[in-house]
C-alpha cells in the first residue's frame, strides 16, 4: 500500500484531538510527496482537525529528492506544552502505518500568533 493510502488509516487515532489547528506544506516538488501531503490533509480534516493558512515562514527549501516521504511535525511549546503530546500522537499514528514521521518541539521566536498551530512539513526522507 502506498504512503498516501496509509495516511488515511490514521483518522481514528487522531480523532480524539478534533479541533486541533494545523498548517501543512511540502518541501519538495516530487509528485509522490505532494500526494502524501494531500492525503494527510484529507485524513486530518476527516478527523475533525482545522487547517489554517501557514503562518510565518515554513523553513523550507524546494528540492527534488526521493519520493519516500518524511513528515516533520512542529509543535510550539512556549505557550501550550500539550500541543507536543498531540504532535507526538500524530507522529506515532503515522509511524504505525509505515509513514516516517517525527514530532519536534519548537519555541516561536517571532510575533506571529501561531502558538496553537501544529506545523506539518512533508519532504524527502533524510
Amino acid at each position: 500500500m502506498s504512503e498516501p493510502a496509509r495516511a488515511f488509516l490514521i483518522v481514528s487515532e487522531v480523532e480524539p484531538f478534533a479541533g486541533t489547528k494545523f498548517s501543512a506544506a511540502t518541501t519538495s516538488t516530487d509528485i509522490g510527496l505532494e500526494t502524501l501531503l494531500r492525503s494527510l490533509r484529507f485524513a486530518l480534516k476527516r478527523a475533525g482537525w482545522e487547517e489554517v493558512d501557514p503562518v510565518g515562514t515554513t523553513d523550507q527549501a524546494r528540492a527534488t529528492g526521493s519520493s519516500t516521504g518524511f513528515v516533520k511535525i512542529l509543535a510550539d511549546v512556549s505557550e501550550n506544552a500539550e500541543l507536543l503530546k498531540v504532535a507526538e500522537k500524530l507522529a506515532s499514528a503515522l509511524n504505525s502505518e509505515d509513514v516516517a514521521a517525527e514530532a519536534t518541539p519548537r519555541v516561536e521566536t517571532d510575533t506571529t500568533p501561531s502558538a496553537d498551530i501544529i506545523k506539518i512539513l512533508v519532504g524527502p526522507k533524510p
